[in-house]
């Protein structure tokens, strides 16, 4: 899948600050500053290298929304809408498998909140999307787990489309393929 509009998706890495906006937005006070005070600094294993971690720890300025013990989001960069956010965990993962389940309740927690805040609002949206792209060939552009929260509204030119026509499987192999993931996701947890 692909998504498609103004901005190019990279998720804050050409500017981070996501400062663009940020102080005038109505509905999420302190949108600007850090709403929780100073961003303590990343978990270990955390990366210099890693502009999300380097956000996290303050070394990188940024739109703080929220910040909490387990997680931070901050506006993106590149934003889709106004009031695109990216919910990051305070602790390095490259992807969800790298990802404790905890901390991953926690930026969904966080995400679902915001989203549901501004489906409240008119103003600050129509609808939203919610996502995460996890790998490369997922388009996932900063080594770092992310979910954008992205507020849209009718005719903003944001599309997600497959670059191809999809097969629509029977429903023989829709249920094949569902008992094998079962049965795999099955043996993962007793392996675990």
């Amino acid at each position: 899948m692909t998504a498609h509009a103004g901005g190019d998706g990279d998720d804050g890495a050409s500017d981070p600050s996501g400062a663009a906006g940020a102080a005038s937005e109505p509905g999420i006070s302190g949108a600007a500053s850090n709403p929780g005070g100073p961003v303590a600094p990343s978990e270990p294993g955390g990366s210099a290298d890693c502009l999300f971690c380097r956000i996290v720890a303050g070394a990188e300025p940024a739109s703080i929304v929220h910040a909490d013990d387990a997680v931070v989001a901050f506006l993106d960069a590149v934003p889709v809408n106004p009031g695109h956010v990216l919910v990051v965990p305070r602790v390095h993962a490259s992807g969800l498998v790298d990802l404790p389940v905890d901390v991953g309740a926690a930026v969904w927690r966080v995400a679902h909140r915001i989203a549901a805040f501004m489906r409240s609002d008119p103003a600050w949206s129509e609808g939203v999307n919610l996502h995460l792209s996890d790998g490369a060939v997922a388009d996932q552009s900063v080594g770092h787990v992310h979910l954008h929260v992205i507020p849209r509204f009718k005719d903003d030119g944001l599309r997600i489309v497959q670059d191809r026509d999809p097969a629509r499987p029977s429903r023989d192999e829709l249920d094949a393929v569902a008992a094998r993931l079962s049965r795999d996701l099955t043996k993962a947890a007793s392996s675990s």
